[in-house]
């Protein structure tokens, strides 16, 4: 059947425009933690990619880290889209404050859902809790950025990332994407009103299909480009 928005006025079937990759990018003092988010309407997927700052991109020989000390994000939309030819069609750059107020309406976390995080990580970040809310988990990724930087804390963001946006896909849909667009003075995007609604028809066909999640940590530059293909090429 087809899916249907929050006023019930059907939306057909998803077309070649109901794929969209978006470079989300979490400014923290010195340290820029980098995710591929795609979403798939026609497929049924969504996938999350954490690209390390100091992966060696090939095509420009810097670092995305300096790639976006170099020229800004766009420079790592560019660099990014050439080093595994791929489209990627939005940008997002925010520091805390900004993601604070567009993950305002998300729901929290069950520690239960980060299976496979290292202990040593959940304790020291999250002091031993069962559940945590979605400020408190920004606050003690931004408060321990540093340390975060590697494939450990990488995984474990990625982990938590992915494990909001699937449980999330709703307030997505319903509030955080105008959250986006509203306050736009405290982020740099793309990602305008009219691009937030094609956004909100994609995640509405996701809300009534049988998602498939996937994510990926980049570690090997060797397989990288193995690796982006499995996750992000149709």
């Amino acid at each position: 059947s087809a899916a249907e928005n929050k006023t019930n006025v059907p939306l057909l079937t998803p077309d070649y425009n109901d794929t969209k990759t978006t470079l989300i990018v979490m400014e923290a003092d010195n340290t820029r933690f980098f995710f591929l988010l795609k979403l798939n309407a026609l497929q049924k997927k969504a996938s999350l990619v954490s690209v390390p700052s100091s992966f060696p991109l090939s095509v420009s020989r810097r670092t995305l880290a300096e790639s976006m000390s170099y020229a800004g994000i766009m420079q790592c939309v560019q660099d990014l889209s050439r080093e595994f030819e791929i489209s990627i069609d939005y940008h997002l750059l925010c520091d805390k404050s900004a993601l604070e107020k567009v993950m305002s309406s998300f729901g929290g976390l069950s520690i239960k859902n980060l299976e496979g995080t290292p202990a040593s990580v959940k304790n020291y970040l999250l002091k031993g809790s069962e559940y945590i809310d979605t400020t408190t988990l920004v606050n003690a990724a931004y408060m321990s950025a540093a340390v975060l930087d590697n494939p450990v804390g990488l995984e474990f963001l990625n982990l938590a990332a992915m494990t909001l946006i699937k449980t999330n896909m709703q307030n997505i849909c319903d509030y955080a994407l105008s959250d986006l667009t509203e306050n736009s003075s405290y982020l740099t995007t793309n990602i305008n009103t009219r691009e937030a609604d094609r956004l909100r028809r994609i995640i509405t066909f996701l809300l009534s299909a049988d998602v498939q999640f996937d994510r990926l940590v980049l570690c090997d530059a060797a397989t990288a480009r193995q690796e982006i293909d499995r996750i992000l090429k149709e």
